[in-house]
């Protein structure tokens, strides 16, 4: 048993096998399958179809496990940059009062710069004394030079005054001892 089905767009040709006459209303070709091809195809379609199980139900499978563990990369994403976004404000603050402390030390040093140039300009004052006062110390260089001078003329007269007194104690040494002498024993013999 044979039965017909129209085929839409077909051209009417009914060269090919299992192909009926042209109904020749409307341009629609019917064809006629008999029930062995029916089996045949639904044999084929059903094969196909597990194929396509074969390939669909596993893939449907990755599908659902990427699925999650997208949703769970997603979910973690948003953990991290809540806690990075927490530690990022944790850390600005600190960096805020380390400026701060920055910035109070940067006043004090500009302070203390200020005061290291006031006694840079009392040196520079005092450096000005201190060239007068080299000046003096030439003046007073001089005056030992000849107070050195002076000291050796002194120490060639105590020289000479002592080869003078040495002389005058040489000549008057012996009438002194002579006479020194009995006084020496009268000494002795009184009581």
């Amino acid at each position: 048993m044979s039965e017909r089905f129209p085929v839409k767009g077909a051209s009417g040709d009914d060269s090919a096998a299992g192909v009926g006459a042209a109904n020749g209303a409307q341009g629609q070709v019917y064809v006629a399958v008999s029930n062995e091809q029916l089996e045949r195809f639904t044999h084929a379609f059903e094969g196909s179809a597990r194929r396509w199980e074969l390939i669909v139900y596993p893939s449907l499978f990755a599908f659902i496990v990427l699925a999650a563990y997208g949703f769970y990369l997603v979910y973690s994403l948003v953990n991290d940059v809540a806690y990075m976004s927490e530690s990022i404000d944790r850390n600005m603050t600190q960096l805020v009062r380390n400026f701060e402390i920055v910035s109070h030390d940067m006043d004090q040093i500009t302070v203390a710069l200020e005061d290291i140039s006031f006694n840079m300009r009392d040196v520079s004052s005092q450096m000005g004394d201190i060239s007068n006062r080299v000046s003096l110390l030439n003046v007073m260089s001089e005056d030992m030079r000849r107070m050195q001078v002076s000291v050796r003329d002194m120490s060639h007269s105590a020289r000479y005054m002592q080869g003078d007194l040495r002389l005058i104690n040489h000549s008057f040494g012996r009438p002194m001892a002579a006479m020194s002498s009995p006084i020496v024993f009268a000494r002795s013999l009184l009581p």
